[in-house]
């Protein structure tokens, strides 16, 4: 079997444990002109689920590093605390982790729904 073409990851980066390591090893699996189609709730709230247990992903996505190199003039965010607004997390998803490893063809926000998440089931 030859490389795929096609890879749909659709709301999987927020409940996998490794999901910066995900993208990286999906980017070098992908044919060279591969397309994929990756989906994921904004704001990012990271978790993944053990069994019966709920558990914090091993890789903390990052979003301080962000604002910090920030072009889009946002407020600053200390060491600790995370944007909720989902235009700031979409710029940060498109600078530090989609451009990192893909050419992103295009962007968009569409509805997502939802019985609950990790916080309030």
């Amino acid at each position: 079997l030859g490389r795929p073409d096609l890879a749909l990851m659709l709301n999987v980066l927020d409940r996998t444990n490794r999901p910066q390591t995900l993208l990286e090893r999906l980017a070098r699996f992908m044919a060279p002109d591969g397309l994929a189609i990756i989906a994921s709730p904004l704001p990012f709230r990271g978790a993944y689920y053990e069994g019966p247990f709920v558990r914090r992903q091993a890789e903390k996505v990052e979003f301080s590093e962000f604002f910090a190199a920030s072009a889009l003039g946002a407020h600053v965010q200390g060491p600790d605390e995370e944007p909720t607004d989902w235009d700031r997390q979409a710029a940060w998803m498109l600078d530090r982790v989609l451009s990192k490893d893909f050419d992103v063809l295009s962007f968009a926000r569409v509805p997502y729904i939802s019985a609950g998440d990790v916080t309030e089931p």
